[in-house]
């Protein structure tokens, strides 16, 4: 996937300056002046526990700045009050108390609510994230249309996603006749709304179609192409048990009302429509197409949309450590980026010391630029390491003597000497001033310039955040609302005596934190990233802790790093202990993509605490193993302090820097 967007340098005293990705000129505050317009959203409830804590943190989670959530409960003799209680303050009204059924709970609320914008969610479905903002503003740019749908995503009881219902565009002629249109995803408009009356009391199961029949003799509506809702399919459903038999003649009633009378033509159509809703609903799931408010394909949890934040738990997963199983016992790595197998070996490196030495695999997917660490082949854990020369593949061994590796030895020679040259410049012109001790602070608030104010009063998390040295720093210098995620108990300790809070908590058990519902501006995620054994969930958690527009910034290794092609095996970054993941700048901006950021910068940088290491590593390795054997080791005259000035004139200027530190701002 291409880069888009503007390359520009950018600078502050005392940094190097480096590569830049600008996504958007025109940056926005996470925190909006925006005057959202009233939503009311009525619940109707019973004896639905399994259920209802999901659907409500599902509305509760939106963080929408003007919500009205009413909960009508009729009465339940389950857990269901039990599941609520933790959110009673969060309701605009609520009462468990016996009534006429689902349609007269739902009317009872409709009575009470008082919002621009209406809808009303079942007590086992779901909303997608961000649907009510997206709704309000759809309303706001859209003042033409009255009413709105979108496609259907079915669940079952545990969240896992069965199939799709991909709609076609909205046509009254075909939804006055069958009722197609998805009930979680449908909002309205309350001048419409007080056109058409209220739900109709009288029915069990079709007071949706009615009410829909209404909405199009009344208004204009649309569909829209994406996903506001999950609908859940489950063996207690009132779908499932009423369709054949009440659902039926309701939903002839409800022709009759409205004179909906049969056409000849209508039996084409209602094939057609039904056609139209099977078959692009598979080919979508079958091609694992993405739309916002889902992933792509079918099988994965639904909760991993909400970054596991809809119920207790880590979201389980056939491949949870990132490599496919075969049949034969072997491994293959999977990309977290396209789900593709790896393709190539680039090293094989050391893992632990002493007696636990092991040795593990850099494994590299060419096509989405993702290095893989992970186990070693088993020829390679029983003595047979120097025989893969480090990484060259076998196809790669076959030509090394070819006329093209040749060229690709000669044009890196060639790059050395330069180099070479660079680096013992006598001039004090080229020298460069590079920091040793990392200053955390300085970066993030340099970085941030033009999108948030040191004197903003903004909700920050650093993730990740050991004893505290960062917000620390940060206090003496912003008005922050500060605090941390540090799952290591003895870490945050240190941080307790200070006036910021830091949780004893990973992203698996994020939903324990208290104030979730409020969400945070702005997300600090160092070194972290390359940890992630499921990168994808773990950023989807980080995007629902985030409020809508909130900013996500983050520092991680860098697979286009030169030092990385320099080093070979000891570049500081493998860590075959720790990291699981090294990312390309492409491969970074399309798993955040895919996760529900959109790119606003990216820079390349280095810093002399990554090259020490490597440097001092390189020196364990024969001179064949670097750069994959097919170029001598690195000029051993290069110090340290020389390979940071040909960094900060040249590499990190193209790209190439050893670590990239990108803002990403939440989007859905």
């Amino acid at each position: 996937m291409p880069l888009r967007g503007v390359a520009k340098i950018i600078s502050r005293p005392g940094v190097d300056r480096g590569f830049s990705i600008m996504k958007s000129q025109n940056v926005e505050s996470p925190i909006s002046s925006v005057s959202w317009p009233r939503i009311s959203i009525v619940t109707p409830s019973y004896n639905q526990g399994k259920y209802i804590e999901r659907t409500v943190r599902s509305v509760l989670l939106q963080r929408y700045p003007n919500l009205e959530y009413i909960l009508m409960d009729g009465g339940s003799t389950d857990d269901t009050l039990d599941r609520i209680a933790p959110y009673r303050d969060q309701f605009s009204y609520f009462v468990s108390e016996p009534d006429g059924g689902q349609a007269d709970a739902i009317a009872k609320g409709f009575a009470r609510s008082s919002g621009e914008i209406m809808a009303y969610l079942n007590s086992d479905d779901l909303l997608a994230p961000d649907a009510l903002h997206f709704a309000a503003n759809f309303f706001r740019e859209n003042p033409n249309i009255d009413w709105i749908y979108s496609h259907r995503c079915y669940i079952d009881d545990d969240d896992r996603v069965l199939r799709y219902w991909i709609l076609p565009p909205h046509w009254d002629f075909l939804m006055r006749r069958w009722d197609y249109i998805p009930q979680e995803t449908c909002f309205w408009r309350r001048s419409l709304f007080e056109k058409t009356g209220n739900i109709d009391r009288s029915y069990r199961f079709a007071m949706d179609y009615d009410l829909f029949v209404r909405l199009m003799n009344k208004g204009r509506g649309r569909r829209l192409n994406r996903f506001l809702g999950a609908f859940r399919e489950h063996g207690t459903s009132k779908t499932k048990q009423l369709l054949e038999t009440v659902g039926t003649l309701e939903m002839l009633r409800v022709r009759r009302k409205f004179r909906i009378s049969a056409a000849v033509t209508d039996g084409f159509f209602g094939l057609l429509l039904g056609n139209w809703v099977l078959y692009a609903g598979r080919y979508f799931a079958a091609a694992a197409h993405f739309l916002p408010g889902g992933f792509g394909g079918i099988g994965y949890d639904y909760n991993e949309v909400w970054g596991g934040l809809l119920r207790p738990g880590d979201s389980s997963s056939a491949d949870r450590d990132g490599f496919r199983q075969h049949d034969d016992g072997f491994y293959s790595p999977l990309c977290p980026v396209t789900h593709g197998v790896a393709d190539r070996v680039l090293h094989t490196v050391q893992s632990g010391q002493g007696d636990e030495i092991k040795w593990k695999a850099i494994h590299l997917n060419s096509k989405s630029q993702v290095a893989i660490i992970g186990p070693a082949a088993e020829q390679e854990e029983t003595g047979l390491k120097s025989d893969l020369s480090w990484g060259c593949p076998a196809n790669d061994q076959v030509a090394f003597n070819s006329k093209r590796t040749r060229v690709r030895r000669l044009l890196r020679g060639l790059e050395r000497s330069v180099l070479e040259i660079v680096c013992r410049w006598p001039l004090d012109l080229w020298r460069t001033n590079v920091r040793r001790n990392n200053r955390r602070n300085d970066d993030i608030l340099w970085f941030t310039q033009g999108l948030v104010s040191k004197d903003d009063e903004i909700a920050f998390l650093n993730v990740g955040s050991l004893g505290g040295e960062l917000l620390s720093a940060l206090a003496g210098q912003t008005k922050w609302k500060l605090s941390g995620l540090e799952p290591e108990s003895a870490a945050a300790a240190e941080a307790l005596p200070q006036r910021w809070q830091i949780f004893r908590k990973d992203l698996s058990q994020v939903r324990e934190v208290p104030g979730l519902l409020q969400g945070f501006d702005l997300i600090f995620l160092e070194n972290q990233l390359q940890h992630f054994e499921e990168p994808r969930a773990s950023l989807r958690t980080l995007a629902i802790l985030l409020k809508l527009r909130g900013l996500l910034i983050l520092r991680t290794p860098n697979l286009d790093s030169a030092q990385r092609k320099w080093f070979g095996p000891a570049w500081t970054h493998w860590k075959p202990e720790k990291h699981r993941y090294i990312y390309s700048r492409k491969s970074l901006i399309k798993l955040l993509e895919q996760t529900g950021f959109s790119l606003v910068k990216l820079h390349a940088v280095s810093d002399l605490e990554s090259t020490d290491p490597g440097v001092e590593h390189l020196n364990i390795y024969p001179a064949s193993d670097a750069r994959c054997a097919d170029n001598a080791k690195m000029p051993a005259p290069m110090h340290v302090e020389e390979i940071a000035r040909v960094r900060h004139l040249l590499w990190d200027k193209l790209g190439k820097g050893d670590e990239i530190l990108a803002i990403f701002r939440r989007v859905s």
